[in-house]
C-alpha cells in the first residue's frame, strides 16, 4: 500500500519571473552580439553527468556537419573555480577537448549566473541543452527556459521522460550525438521559440501556487 500513502508533488514556477525578459543588460555585461550570433546554452555545473561533453559533441556537429558557424555557446563556470583546483583542471580538460575539434571561437566560459538574472540568460539563448544523464526529482532547467520562451532539447531520461509530453518538447535518447544536433539544428535554422502549446501546458501544469498548496 506505499503507493496511497506517497505524494507526488510537482517543483512550480513563479512564471512573474520566467518568462519572455528583454536581455539586453546581460548580453551587455557578457559582451554578447544578439544580432550577429545564435546562442546555444549549457546552463548547468561542469559536470559530466549534466551532459558537457556531449554539448560539445553535438555543437561539433553542428558547426562542421550543419555549417552552423554563428553559434555560441555559453557555458557558466562554477561558483568555486577560483578556489578549486580540480575545477580548474576540469576546465582546461574540457578547452582541451573543445580546441582539437576546432572549436575554441565557438564557446563562451562565463562568470556564474545569479537567480535574479536567469531570465535574461534563457531568454537570450536560441536553444538550451540537457543532454546528460544525471537523473534528477524534478530539475528546473529545461521548463525555465520553456517558460522564457528558448526551446530545449533533452536526454531522455529520469523524470524528463514524463513530465512534459514527447510533441511539446525535442528528446532524445542519452549519448546520440546525431539526433540531438538534428533537433537542435531544427530549432535554429527555424528560429523557433517555445510554441504556445508548451507555454499553456506549462502554465497549467507546473503552477506555484499548485505546488505551495500540495505541500
Amino acid at each position: 500500500e506505499f503507493d496511497k500513502r506517497v505524494h507526488v508533488i510537482h517543483n512550480g514556477l513563479d512564471f512573474d519571473v520566467y518568462q519572455p525578459t528583454p536581455a539586453d543588460d546581460l548580453a551587455a555585461r557578457l559582451k554578447l552580439d544578439l544580432d550577429q550570433y545564435a546562442y546555444v546554452l549549457y546552463p548547468h555545473r561542469p559536470d559530466d553527468a549534466k551532459g558537457i561533453r556531449q554539448t560539445i559533441a553535438v555543437v561539433d556537429v553542428l558547426v562542421h556537419d550543419y555549417g552552423l558557424d554563428h553559434i555560441r555557446v555559453l557555458v557558466p563556470q562554477w561558483i568555486d573555480t577560483g578556489l578549486a583546483d580540480h575545477v580548474r583542471a576540469y576546465y582546461r580538460s574540457l578547452e582541451a577537448d573543445i580546441a582539437n575539434r576546432g572549436l575554441t571561437a565557438h564557446f563562451i566560459f562565463h562568470d556564474w549566473i545569479s537567480d535574479t538574472d536567469m531570465p535574461q540568460f534563457y531568454s537570450l539563448g536560441t536553444v538550451t541543452l540537457a543532454l546528460g544523464n544525471y537523473v534528477e526529482t524534478f530539475g528546473n532547467t529545461p521548463y525555465e527556459s520553456l517558460a522564457c520562451g528558448t526551446p530545449v532539447v533533452v536526454a531522455d531520461v529520469g523524470p524528463y521522460r514524463e513530465m512534459l509530453p514527447a510533441p511539446l518538447i525535442a528528446k532524445v535518447d542519452y549519448g546520440d550525438v546525431q539526433a540531438a544536433a538534428k533537433q537542435a539544428a531544427t530549432i535554429i535554422q527555424g528560429q523557433q521559440r517555445t510554441s504556445t502549446e508548451a507555454m499553456q501546458w506549462l502554465h497549467t501544469h507546473f503552477k506555484q501556487a499548485d505546488m505551495v498548496k500540495t505541500y
